[in-house]
């Protein structure tokens, strides 16, 4: 991960935005590529209520908490935060989401956690033949993390603009 620290610098990318509930779902698959899943993590997984949990934001333990993600992630360079971070986040293509975000006004000093897109577009020349190929590298990237989203997981709302000012220490 790559945590950008000092002065400002202005954010404009478009990603995919790491919420408390994917973050919960990276944070499993650390510890299942690890073998330390927490017991009473483990015991949520064999109720089958991991993922209702970490939807709601009701894992015990801080188990998708932003700190937690960025000591696990701190190496993986396609994982970005900006902290902290005052700006708006959007869901990019809302008429493909089931709820999308619509102009989340975000002042926090946790910042937002997300995967940038890899590619820019260049003048008129887009950067994406399509929604689906930009979504399909973030699954890409995610899959390489062991990660496992739910079925009924709203992929598209995740695929936001973020636009801002970081204000970092150097």
């Amino acid at each position: 991960m790559k945590c950008i620290f000092g002065k400002i610098r202005e954010v404009e990318e478009i990603g995919f935005w790491i919420s408390r509930e994917v973050a919960a779902h990276m944070i499993l698959a650390h510890d299942v590529e690890y073998g330390c899943v927490p017991e009473e993590i483990q015991k949520i997984i064999d109720e089958g209520a991991f993922a209702d949990k970490a939807k709601n934001g009701l894992l015990p333990n801080g188990y998708s908490e932003s700190f937690v993600l960025a000591d696990l992630y701190e190496d993986k360079d396609r994982v970005y935060y900006a902290m902290p971070f005052a700006g708006t986040i959007s869901t990019l293509f809302p008429k493909r989401a089931v709820s999308p975000i619509r102009n989340c006004i975000c002042a926090r000093d946790d910042g937002p956690f997300f995967i940038p897109a890899s590619r820019k577009a260049d003048m008129f020349i887009p950067a994406y033949s399509s929604p689906d190929e930009l979504l399909d590298e973030f699954k890409s990237v995610l899959a390489g993390f062991g990660v496992e989203l739910p079925d009924d997981f709203d992929w598209f709302a995740h695929v936001v603009r973020i636009d801002g000012t970081e204000f970092y220490d150097e």
